[in-house]
């Protein structure tokens, strides 16, 4: 679809985030995570969203011998944006 392609080169928004190890019993290990976005691309070249974004979740890391199993569920919370299409972004999971 042409009118969606775009042809900008840049830098996205910014991204400060933390990350915490709380439990650690045994081969499994627990954390949780937080990311602040901060809108310092330019959105209408499709290079960052025009407002503050939170990320925050869940981490799970098991250790099974040579193999680890990672997981991460968190949330994007952001206010809602009508983009050109028929459809609305808002926050997932």
């Amino acid at each position: 679809m042409p009118e969606l392609g775009g042809d900008a080169v840049g830098l996205g928004d910014a991204w400060l985030g933390a990350r915490v190890f709380l439990a650690d019993p045994g081969p499994l290990h627990l954390g949780l995570r937080a990311d602040l976005g901060v809108p310092t691309g330019f959105r209408h070249q499709y290079l960052g969203e025009g407002a503050v974004r939170f990320d925050g979740g869940f981490l799970l890391d098991v250790t099974a011998g040579p193999l680890d199993v990672l997981a991460d569920l968190g949330v994007n919370a952001r206010s809602r944006i009508a983009t050109e299409e028929d459809f609305n972004a808002g926050s997932e999971l």
